[in-house]
């Protein structure tokens, strides 16, 4: 503290950088749910509004490793109990529950890195391996299309949005995305609620739709109405 205070440094920012340097030494060793705990503070506490562009990233990075989390708790679920690859991986979350940097340990590496090359899963649940935020937006997603993410925290309903900048010099293109974050007060019980009647009025209209090219105006006012809360 006292060196990062003689170099000028805010306590604010050695914490945001410490956070980083968890985040990506989650990212490498898979451990998604560190990574979603070191995302959370940084997304929804270290910058939140006064940084646009950093927090539409964090959120959309934790969206990714939410996803990743739910869909190796999904395949632990159906691997069966003597599988290679589910002892293998219960060797890595014991040693990582018992040292405070697993990854500097033989064992571990050797593990893991047999996992990186054997397992379609750990191949293809690699995020430490992605390019920055920044450059997918501007190599993979089409001029002028607007990237969202929406996510539900602690009763605040998060939104982030960057727009992608028209075609042109790509030095230049990465420094026009438009990026906006806000976040609204919401009730999670009354949301998920809302989220189910409007989940069930569209099933409903998309089975009328098969048998008749006309909408009922009823359902379709009921949706709306649910859509504007």
């Amino acid at each position: 503290a006292d060196e990062a205070a003689s170099e000028g440094i805010s306590m604010e920012e050695v914490a945001k950088a410490t956070l980083c340097e968890a985040l990506r030494a989650a990212l490498s060793a898979r451990h998604f749910p560190g990574a979603k705990r070191a995302l959370q503070a940084l997304a929804l506490d270290a910058y939140g509004l006064r940084c646009p562009e950093a927090t539409f990233e964090f959120l959309a990075w934790l969206q990714s490793v939410d996803a990743c989390a739910r869909a190796e708790d999904f395949f632990e679920e159906l691997l069966p109990e003597g599988h290679g690859e589910r002892v293998q991986l219960q060797l890595l979350r014991e040693l990582e529950a018992r040292w405070p940097c697993p990854s500097k340990l033989a064992s571990y590496r050797s593990v893991a890195k047999r996992l990186q090359r054997e397992s379609p899963r750990f191949q293809r649940l690699r995020l430490q391996d992605l390019p920055p935020i920044s450059e997918i937006l501007t190599t993979s997603v089409p001029a002028l299309t607007l990237v969202v993410t929406l996510q539900v925290h602690d009763n605040f309903l998060y939104l982030g949005a960057a727009c992608t900048p028209p075609d042109g010099d790509p030095t230049l293109r990465l420094s026009q995305v438009r990026h906006m974050v806000t976040r609204i007060a919401v009730q999670e019980s009354e949301l998920n609620a809302c989220m189910q009647k409007m989940q069930q009025i569209k099933v409903s209209l998309e089975k009328d739709m098969i048998t008749s090219a006309k909408v009922d105006e009823t359902l379709a006012g009921k949706y709306l109405d649910l859509l504007a809360q």
